[in-house]
């Protein structure tokens, strides 16, 4: 079994492979894909059987049980079982390493998982999108900028669902570009290339 140094946890597991996938939301969407695949090793500390969710509840006033959980015993399977994955996805909660498995709906049926880690060496699985162009080349490097604007797109959503793209949130076009360019991290496109689509954004739902 895997040495307790061989495991990290999932908000520092989304902190070290966000600039290489091109953002944090499209990170979290390649993560949370492998776990379901069985591609990524997962444990956690502690799990809950619970028949309903409110994941802003704390932690020690989830209605439930503890389940028959060991710590050190690899959990990536149980993610298989969920019956309504996206919904699950959204409701992670990465800084916390806090995530669910909806099991059944008739009857409801949830596993919390408090203390998520994964194995490191499956972490260098997440390709950069930009190497897939070298298994598959094409002119203009069209696959390296759709997987750009992929990514620009999926944190333009991520600001929205965050609740910051309303007036006031953001000061300006510039800060909006600077944001998105910094969460896409190593695969950001140029600041010039975005100027465009940002501003459309922003004057449709930024400005007083």
């Amino acid at each position: 079994m895997a040495s307790d140094n061989e495991w990290i946890s999932a908000s520092d597991a989304l902190e070290m492979v966000e600039g290489r996938l091109g953002g944090r939301a499209i990170a979290k969407d390649t993560l949370a894909e492998m776990l379901r695949d069985g591609k990524l090793r997962a444990r956690a500390a502690e799990a809950w059987g619970a028949d309903h969710v409110d994941m802003n509840a704390s932690w020690e006033s989830a209605t439930g049980e503890p389940a028959d959980h060991d710590p050190e015993e690899e959990v990536q399977s149980d993610f298989r079982q969920s019956v309504r994955w996206a919904d699950d996805v959204d409701s992670w909660i990465w800084p916390e390493s806090f995530f669910i498995v909806t099991i059944s709906l008739k009857p409801r049926e949830f596993i919390y998982y408090k203390g998520v880690s994964f194995f490191k060496d499956d972490l260098e699985q997440p390709a950069n999108p930009e190497t897939l162009t070298k298994s598959s080349p094409t002119k203009g490097g069209r696959r390296t900028d759709f997987y750009r604007w992929e990514a620009f797109w999926l944190e333009v959503i991520q600001i929205a669902r965050d609740g910051n793209l309303v007036p006031g949130q953001i000061r300006s076009q510039a800060a909006l570009r600077e944001d998105i360019i910094a969460a896409m991290g190593d695969n950001a496109l140029s600041e010039d290339s975005i100027k465009e689509p940002v501003r459309r954004i922003w004057n449709r739902f930024c400005e007083l």
